[in-house]
């Protein structure tokens, strides 16, 4: 096997359209600070986490946009006049059940991608991957359990909990993030 392994290899720099390559041992570059490319790649135990939960959140904001749908047919409230005289009904946009569902999955539109931005700044960071799994699961629990209250229990106070708890969360993360890269 060649001793010049990928992992001990290090760009240069750039040089008339060449890019100069210097083989050093892998023990002196894991000294040094991972790259943007190790940090955002699938070797990193966290990106893989951010990864994993917000493909699971994204699926979720999908089925709610399939649900919407599915409880507009049924309660006959649709909102768009084609829609309505297609079945012919008349344009309805305040039916409580169909404008619950819909709520939930704006809330979820504004909530969810914010979150996948903060986990990635947070990741690129370079976090303690403890750390940075426990926050990826638990916003991604109160954010299950945030939808499942607005849709099925109808309880503010354990929704408002939630919510404000996966908040915290990502402005948790934003915050860490700052910090990383303050020379900026």
């Amino acid at each position: 096997m060649d001793m010049r392994s990928r992992e001990g290899i290090q760009r240069q720099g750039y040089n008339g359209g060449y890019v100069a390559v210097v083989y050093r041992p892998a023990s002196l570059i894991s000294n040094m600070e991972p790259s943007m490319n190790d940090l955002l790649s699938w070797n990193n135990t966290v990106f893989c986490g951010l990864a994993f939960y917000s493909i699971i959140l994204i699926i979720q904001m999908f089925i709610l946009a399939v649900y919407t749908g599915i409880t507009r047919i049924k309660k006959q409230a649709f909102a768009n006049p084609e829609d309505a005289a297609s079945v012919g009904v008349e344009v309805k946009h305040n039916d409580p059940d169909v404008e619950r569902v819909h709520r939930v999955h704006l809330n979820n539109l504004e909530n969810i991608p914010a979150f996948i931005l903060s986990g990635l700044f947070y990741t690129a960071s370079n976090p303690n991957v403890m750390i940075a799994l426990m926050l990826f699961r638990i916003f991604f629990v109160f954010r299950i359990l945030h939808t499942v209250a607005q849709l099925f229990l109808h309880v503010r106070m354990f929704r408002s909990i939630c919510f404000f708890a996966a908040l915290f969360i990502n402005v948790f993360m934003l915050i860490m993030a700052l910090m990383a890269f303050h020379q900026f």
